[in-house]
């Protein structure tokens, strides 16, 4: 794997200029999205239940887990929720509220006694349990209100840097707004969130909780009709997972990237499980970026080889499922011809990565060329010369053995 770092400077001005979030972006952006949803969150708590249930915001998704790739321009925002103190035994965290496996893999049920919480018990709960339908209707109608309210504020205000909210899609657990002003334009996916305590960690295939963070949710998802069913949801232990693991952070962001430049249908969140799986495995810290790189390439190549990604917390949910095996193996197919390529070439061409990140027919693929040419001349490297590149091994036997293995594996 040593021999990978030779790709490390073209995969740094990859990440630089294709990659990396614009650092007054980021600021201009978290500004109007914390103005914009504390506004929100204000006008929503007029809603009595919604004020009983609140407590705080949970920030998650790639934009604050450090993976989001070229614009800060999606976040994902949960309203967190805690059933207050029963009404019957006077205390939190009694017997009267209860998670337990459901029928479906992954998913739990959420049941509540009649005299536990009376409003929601009234308003959500039907044959004992928790209603998903119920409750995203409930925050999605809260929602459009304050969406109108925020709008009718600027309106009044007559504001300079005048903004507008928009409802944008609904797709349960989360209703997707849009915010913008002639500066900015981003989505938000808000979405109802239940939290609850160590003591209620789900069993039945679950993983153990492998971090010191005790908070884990539970969200209105379900499958078709079964609104019985919620879906855990494991954030904050995930963002303990891969924290302190930078060099593995940015090895991600780049295979986000190839994966969104080759449109493949293997969503954001599968690509994280990857990394949880080696987050523990692997020294990221002694790892150069084209090592990092490589390994996560080669996961994901293994994966659509096996055809899953298990789910971290269940191993008994792929992750690839819902994608047709044609789907699955045209995406490997496309992958495979360009990995073997770079394998072949990468140590007295380091740029043919970039094939593989940005696609050579591409304007950024042409932009980076460009880049990459100009940065030779000012280090006073003809263009195509890439003698610098070259790299000294122990043995010949290690450069042997290192090809051998991978074009065995992947270049059949």
């Amino acid at each position: 794997m040593k021999m990978y770092y030779v790709m490390d400077e073209v995969l740094q001005l990859i990440n630089k200029n294709f990659v990396s979030l614009d650092n007054e972006d980021i600021k201009g952006t978290n500004r109007l999205l914390h103005t914009t949803l504390n506004k929100m969150v204000e006008y929503m708590k007029e809603d009595p239940i919604f004020k009983l249930l609140y407590i705080d915001n949970y920030f998650g998704g790639s934009f604050y887990d450090k993976l989001k790739v070229e614009k800060p321009d999606e976040f994902d925002i949960d309203f967190v929720f805690s059933l207050p103190e029963c009404e019957t035994c006077k205390i939190k965290k009694c017997r009267c509220i209860t998670l337990k496996t459901s029928n479906t893999t992954g998913f739990l049920c959420f049941k509540i006694k009649k005299n536990c919480c009376t409003p929601v018990y009234k308003n959500f709960v039907r044959n004992g349990y928790m209603q998903t339908n119920l409750i995203f209707n409930w925050i999605k109608s809260l929602i459009m209100k304050a969406i109108s309210k925020v709008n009718a504020e600027q309106k009044r205000n007559n504001s300079r840097r005048k903004t507008h909210v928009s409802l944008y899609s609904e797709c349960a657990p989360a209703v997707k707004i849009c915010i913008k002003n002639k500066k900015y334009k981003f989505h938000i996916d808000l979405a109802p969130a239940f939290q609850f305590d160590q003591s209620y960690w789900p069993k039945g295939g679950f993983k153990k909780n492998p971090s010191s963070t005790e908070q884990f949710s539970v969200v209105p998802m379900s499958p078709r009709d079964q609104y019985d069913y919620w879906r855990p949801s494991f954030q904050a232990q995930e963002k303990k997972i891969i924290a302190n693991k930078e060099r593995m952070k940015p090895a991600l962001r780049l295979l986000k990237k190839m994966k969104s430049n080759r449109t493949h249908q293997i969503s954001s969140y599968a690509l994280k499980t990857l990394i949880m799986e080696e987050a523990d495995n692997v020294e990221w810290s002694e790892m150069s970026l084209g090592e990092s790189f490589m390994l996560l390439l080669e996961k994901y190549i293994d994966a659509l080889q096996d055809g899953h990604i298990w789910y971290y917390w269940n191993t008994k949910v792929n992750l690839l499922g819902y994608l047709k095996k044609k789907t699955v193996q045209n995406h490997l197919n496309e992958i495979l011809k360009i990995y073997c390529k770079v394998i072949q070439e990468y140590e007295d061409n380091p740029i043919v990565i970039a094939e593989l990140i940005l696609k050579k027919d591409s304007k950024e693929y042409r932009k980076f060329i460009n880049l990459w040419n100009r940065r030779q001349l000012q280090n006073g490297i003809p263009n195509g010369n890439n003698d610098i590149y070259l790299v000294a091994f122990d043995s010949f036997s290690e450069i042997f053995l290192s090809r051998l293995t991978l074009a065995n594996k992947h270049c059949r």
